[in-house]
């Protein structure tokens, strides 16, 4: 219960929202988490937009464990890699989201980075121009692997229908069984499998540098 309570909790949580933009990247103020005192193992990065501010906790906990760095080159509601933004997308970068990409290129080539997460709500950003932000992408990935780079590329989090944080809490306290909570993955699968595979086709043009997760 307490455990539950604390992830109800969670969703109020500020720690790891990353607001980064283009000027704060060519400057090198860029934020990051995992091993922040040296020797260091090695550096890896996050970019996406919101969503990928969600994987930090999980990304931090491994990287300190692995004494990794990791970049935070997050904006919400900012697609990772492309050129493309959304105009009904207000909290964005909107116009400034390629400016804010090509600095990430460039730093994550500097820096040499080996391993590199993009994770993002791909369909917020897919809908208009498919074909361009697919071949857009595809490009961000080629430069990246020839490079040197690893890339995890995230797949879609199902929308729900519920607060889940404060459902799961409330469920958990009244001793509710919580296998029915949420949306169901099929469902959630059905209507994204035009970005599901999208995604798999990119990461199967580079299949020992590239790989696609949950």
């Amino acid at each position: 219960v307490g455990q539950a309570a604390s992830i109800a909790a969670a969703r109020d949580s500020f720690r790891f929202i990353r607001e980064v933009d283009a000027e704060a990247v060519s400057s090198e103020r860029i934020p990051s988490v995992g091993c922040l005192e040296e020797p260091v193992t090695g550096e890896w990065a996050v970019w996406g937009d919101s969503h990928a501010m969600a994987l930090l906790p999980a990304v931090e906990a491994l990287a300190q464990e692995q004494r990794r760095k990791c970049w935070v080159l997050t904006h919400s509601q900012t697609a990772p890699a492309v050129s493309l933004w959304k105009s009904g997308l207000v909290y964005g970068l909107r116009e400034k989201t390629e400016a804010f990409n090509t600095a990430v290129r460039r730093f994550l080539k500097a820096r040499q980075v080996e391993l590199v997460i993009i994770s993002c709500v791909w369909g917020d950003y897919t809908s208009e121009q498919p074909q361009k932000f697919e071949q857009e992408l595809d490009l961000t990935v080629s430069a990246l692997v020839q490079s040197g780079t690893r890339v995890v590329l995230v797949r879609d989090v199902a929308r729900q229908d519920v607060d889940v944080p404060a459902a799961l809490s409330l469920y958990v306290r009244l001793g509710w069984p919580t296998d029915s909570l949420g949306r169901a993955m099929r469902d959630h699968r059905d209507e994204n499998g035009g970005r599901e595979e999208m995604l798999e086709k990119i990461a199967q043009r580079y299949v020992s540098s590239v790989v696609v997760v949950d």
